[in-house]
């Protein structure tokens, strides 16, 4: 189909927007303007507010282990250099394991979203683990339980430890990984949110020593529909 056309004759702009008008073959979603605001507001605002709950809990977390800490400036320092007056591109950062691992880590003890959403059994019920659910049950899984099962993510899954996905089991564990829930009604902004997430975190410990007010100080939350944050007073001192 030949290309939408809007004001001036001109084709339309590839921008975020865009996709909520055209789809790929560049024919019109014919979106409600209701429809269209909802959209919008997922992802201006509920896509951008988790994503900041979670870069602010994985950064807690790396700073509050010093192997973690040590072990990701190491994979910085190496990928980047010395140079530390430039800002990293998201190509040089983007295959980093460990990093992605810490990330992995974070989100997996402290999801932006720790209640499970719900779904509801359709016609006919279903079987889950030869368990018979009605039709019209309201069902759903807790995230924080099911990301503390020991035979999902392995031994101590109360600790941080990003190793653990980097073992060879590791698959196994992002099926079990409901930060950004899993299958078709999975988040549509999860690559957006890691994207942003690994250029943040890789910045700040490849240009920063990060230190909280003690060793043993708590990020705190406030329980929502996303699990907010509180205040996260931290250091920062330029490192060599």
């Amino acid at each position: 189909m030949d290309t939408v056309l809007i004001k001036d004759g001109k084709p339309p702009m590839e921008d975020l927007m865009t996709t909520l008008l055209w789809n790929k073959e560049k024919s019109p979603l014919c979106l409600e303007f209701g429809e269209l605001i909802t959209e919008a507001m997922n992802m201006f605002s509920v896509a951008g507010e988790n994503t900041e709950i979670g870069a602010t809990n994985v950064i807690y977390l790396i700073a509050r282990h010093p192997r973690a800490t040590r072990k990701l400036c190491l994979e910085l320092n190496a990928a980047l250099g010395n140079d530390k007056g430039t800002l990293p591109t998201y190509d040089a950062i983007k295959d980093m394991p460990y990093l992605r691992a810490c990330i992995d880590e974070g989100l997996r003890l402290r999801p932006s979203i720790e209640l499970g959403l719900p779904r509801i059994v359709s016609k006919g019920g279903m079987h889950i683990s030869g368990e018979l659910l009605e039709e019209g049950t309201t069902i759903s899984a807790s995230t924080r339980t099911i990301h503390r099962d020991s035979t999902i993510f392995g031994n101590n899954p109360d600790e941080f430890l990003p190793d653990r996905w980097l073992r060879s089991n590791s698959k196994d564990m992002q099926r079990g990984n409901l930060e950004f829930s899993q299958g078709g009604r999975a988040c549509v902004g999860r690559n957006i949110a890691l994207f942003e997430m690994q250029l943040i975190i890789a910045t700040l410990f490849w240009k920063y020593n990060l230190t909280l007010p003690s060793p043993d100080w708590e990020l705190g939350i406030k329980e929502g529909f996303s699990a907010h944050t509180l205040a996260l007073p931290m250091n920062l001192q330029p490192r060599s």
